[in-house]
């Protein structure tokens, strides 16, 4: 019991130490791609917020936030914290540290001093990748302390077992806290917030394959009723979903696989995925149409079309949901136009389709019919579909301030939401 203390505080302390130095270098990220008069956390806000999210104050200091920060896809912003880095060395360090801070918010779950040590040992390395020296010494004194531990226990096991050791002091660090940095000229900072929402609102972002860094091994799908397995599973399918989510079953099943080393399908592996699913043990939920969301995401609410430039992307693998952002986008670039024939040739000739029948016509149909039910679009008594609110579409479109063009786009102009 002592020792699981002893490893929760190092865990602890460890994640405490590197917060500072991971806070400056995502302050001077994100400052360098929409300016340094807007808080990085509200790059994570507003995505949520187009996720459909429910709002949050977020703390800078806060590892779980941080470690978000650099292992999820930033909207149109990509991986930028991975751009100088081809092997994405600093999201793989985040994403086992995501996994430590996760362990350390669940209190059933057993630390040891190995875990302890690797968490430690993990953050020496992102530290390396900062250039943090000072936070990298600090890291390098709590190794010792660990170790230290450890070759005590093995030089007499017939002693006492001594007293938890009471905290170090917390180390100093020269960065400046929230409340006693100097405070941004109001008008400077309203500007910065208008630029950053133009840059992380678009509805229309780039698709990419789904991708996630090593996990786990193959031996821990073999052993989910040990903890430590169980949870880095949890974790795949919770990174699966966070960052690439609405995803469909045989998608994020495959994909969490491949976090544990399997390349190809293996049934009685998925079956064991799938059973952590269906217990309820991971943050996510499954929709009518079989689509998994994170836990708080409200899909009627996500805004988001992601566009794939290179026709990699099957149809019937997107959400009704998400199409529906898709057709919205169309009829406000066309209100009044299209009639249903025209509207399912303009998606048709969104995914490159000589012809759209099937599983994907079957797709396309749900999404029209959810987009009518929730009052997103309608159709007129002239068979013509247009927004729902077409006065302030008008408005929008006359204003030309909610219009960005994309190239290679079939629709012309893609629609972005100020909502």
């Amino acid at each position: 019991m002592q020792e699981e203390i002893l490893s929760r505080r190092w865990t602890d302390q460890a994640l405490f130490i590197l917060s500072p130095a991971l806070d400056r270098h995502i302050t001077k990220i994100i400052a360098e791609l929409i300016g340094p008069d807007v808080p990085w956390t509200y790059v994570l806000q507003e995505l949520d917020h187009m996720k459909g999210k429910i709002p949050q104050d977020l703390s800078r200091r806060d590892p779980a936030i941080q470690f978000r920060m650099i292992t999820e896809r930033l909207g149109d912003l990509g991986y930028p914290f991975d751009r100088e880095n081809r092997n994405r060395l600093f999201s793989t360090y985040g994403q086992m540290l995501r996994l430590a801070r996760n362990q350390l918010s669940h209190p059933d779950e057993a630390i040891e001093p190995v875990h302890a040590m690797t968490t430690i040992m993990t953050a020496i390395q992102l530290a390396s990748l900062l250039e943090a020296s000072e936070t990298v010494e600090q890291l390098t004194e709590l190794q010792d302390e660990v170790l230290e531990y450890l070759w005590s226990g093995q030089e007499d096991d017939e002693e006492e077992p001594a007293e938890p050791a009471l905290p170090r002091s917390q180390p100093k660090t020269n960065a400046p806290t929230e409340d006693s940095a100097p405070r941004e000229d109001h008008v400077n900072k309203r500007t910065g917030m208008a630029n950053a929402r133009g840059s992380l609102s678009k509805r229309i972002v780039d698709w990419e394959p789904i991708s996630i860094s090593p996990i786990g091994e193959k031996d821990d799908l073999n052993n989910l009723r040990r903890v430590s397995s169980k949870r880095k599973v949890l974790q795949a399918i919770e990174t699966v979903v966070d960052n690439f989510g609405p995803v469909s079953e045989d998608q994020l099943l495959t994909s969490v696989a491949r976090a544990f080393g399997l390349k190809r399908k293996s049934t009685p592996f998925q079956k064991k995925i799938k059973h952590q699913i269906n217990c309820g043990n991971a943050s996510v939920w499954r929709d009518q149409d079989g689509f998994y969301w994170p836990n708080g995401v409200n899909p009627v609410k996500w805004r988001i079309y992601r566009r794939d430039a290179h026709g990699r992307r099957l149809l019937q693998n997107i959400s009704p949901h998400e199409l529906v952002n898709l057709i919205e986008i169309i009829i406000c670039n066309k209100p009044g136009q299209l009639t249903k024939r025209s509207l399912l040739h303009e998606v048709r000739d969104e995914f490159g389709l000589k012809r759209l029948g099937g599983p994907a016509r079957e797709q396309v149909d749900k999404a029209i019919h959810r987009g009518i039910d929730h009052d997103t679009f309608t159709i007129y008594s002239t068979e013509k579909f247009v927004p729902i609110d077409t006065t302030s579409t008008a408005v929008q479109h006359e204003n030309a301030e909610c219009w960005d063009h994309f190239p290679g786009t079939t629709t012309g102009a893609a629609f972005e939401s100020t909502k």
